[in-house]
């Protein structure tokens, strides 16, 4: 059997897991299938912005982006940020009509969620991007954001259409556009009491199996966030979400892969179906079960236990380059809860500091630096683990 702390980690369930998906960011695309006929002179800055608020956008921008001129504005029911195109790419061809949508569905849901106070009011610095799985169900949370996603891409096509009869003189229908993804983030979010912890503890299985299904080497980007490029337009990380930024507190562990819509035709040999409620449902899913298996092979190749507790306690908080004075002051805060840097010296108080912006000591007075009750606890689990173990408190 898994140790307490190794189970404390082992957060991703092997069964079942791949069906609590969430679509975090999602960016589509609208563009007419073919256009043949288009006004001579599309609409410079001043009709295209008059254009646009004719048909309901409300404070449009115009720019331009890489060769083409853009107008941009923010839908607030529901947040969305749109681009639209108005020109003709720099090579020539067909004007460039599309519209870029950035849609966030957990974010949606999390906000309907609040309303109706099924979650807490947010704290000023947490994201809202998430659904605590501590408060609502998992499957319940995936259903919601599944469910919203064909609603969403739908509420987009009839001011396409509106606008590209204001902007281009097109009468386009809905059969006339095609409505795809240019990028989608999928994730799944745990309760993981250890989750500021989680990345340095799985990233030597990270980087074993992300190795194999990676283009670029796998990364222990920051102390709390993991990287791996994937192929084609995948890319992978492992965070903590809100509530756990500081190592020593309790939270919600995120694995999240973001796929172009090149990568998502090399895995299902078709692009997504976004207007379609039951085959957007099938494809997503079926997605998951392609990607899912991969953080659950990550975390039964973590490594063994007593390695894995030296590395929660050394690369999360101290540098074995600095050894003599990490075992000063751990030890003092694991006997008594603090540690009196009398003589000023200059290593231990770097290594204080480096505590204190984790969040785990604060500093009293005169050079006394007092451990925060959960750091106390944490530590005390964890070397009492390595002495029954009898495993060397060392980097590995």
């Amino acid at each position: 059997m898994r140790s307490n702390l190794i189970g404390r980690l082992a957060v991703f369930p092997p069964t079942g897991g791949a069906e609590r998906v969430l679509v975090d960011k999602l960016s589509i695309y609208i563009q007419p299938h073919g256009v043949r006929h288009v006004r001579s002179g599309l609409p410079r800055e001043a009709a295209a912005i008059s254009a646009a608020k004719a048909a309901g956008v409300l404070e449009p921008s115009y720019t331009r982006a890489p060769g083409v001129p853009v107008l941009c504005w923010h839908d607030v029911a529901p947040r969305v940020s749109v681009t639209q195109f108005l020109g003709l790419p720099k090579t020539g061809g067909r004007p460039t009509l599309t519209q870029v949508a950035d849609l966030n569905p957990a974010r949606a849901v999390a906000d309907d969620l609040r309303v109706r106070g099924r979650l807490p009011r947010l704290l000023p610095t947490e994201p809202d991007n998430y659904i605590d799985p501590r408060r609502v169900r998992a499957e319940d949370a995936s259903m919601a954001v599944l469910d919203l996603v064909p609603r969403y891409c739908e509420a987009r096509v009839g001011p396409y259409l509106s606008l590209a009869s204001r902007l281009f003189d097109l009468s386009l229908t809905r059969d006339d556009i095609a409505v795809g993804v240019k990028k989608i983030e999928l994730a799944w979010d745990v309760e993981c009491s250890l989750a500021g912890w989680a990345p340095r503890a799985f990233w030597s299985g990270w980087e074993c199996v992300m190795a194999r299904h990676s283009n670029g080497r796998p990364s222990l980007h920051s102390p709390a966030l993991l990287k791996a490029g994937g192929a084609k337009g995948e890319a992978y990380k492992l965070y903590p979400k809100a509530g756990s930024k500081r190592c020593s507190m309790p939270g919600v562990l995120r694995f999240e892969v973001s796929l172009t819509g090149t990568a998502i035709r090399e895995r299902l040999g078709r692009q997504l179906d976004l207007l379609d409620r039951t085959t957007f449902l099938t494809d997503v899913r079926e997605l998951a079960r392609q990607i899912y298996p991969l953080i659950v092979k990550v975390q039964e190749s973590m490594s063994g236990e007593e390695m894995v507790a030296a590395h929660l306690v050394f690369a999360v908080m101290l540098p074995t380059s600095q050894k003599r004075a990490a075992q000063d002051i751990l030890g003092a805060l694991l006997g008594t809860g603090e540690f009196q840097n009398a003589g000023g010296s200059q290593v231990h108080r770097r290594l204080l500091v480096r505590l204190r912006k984790e969040g785990h000591v604060a500093c009293r007075w005169k050079g006394r630096w007092i451990a925060t009750e959960l750091f106390h606890r944490t530590l005390r689990q964890i070397f009492r683990y390595l002495r029954d173990t009898g495993a060397e408190l060392v980097k590995p």
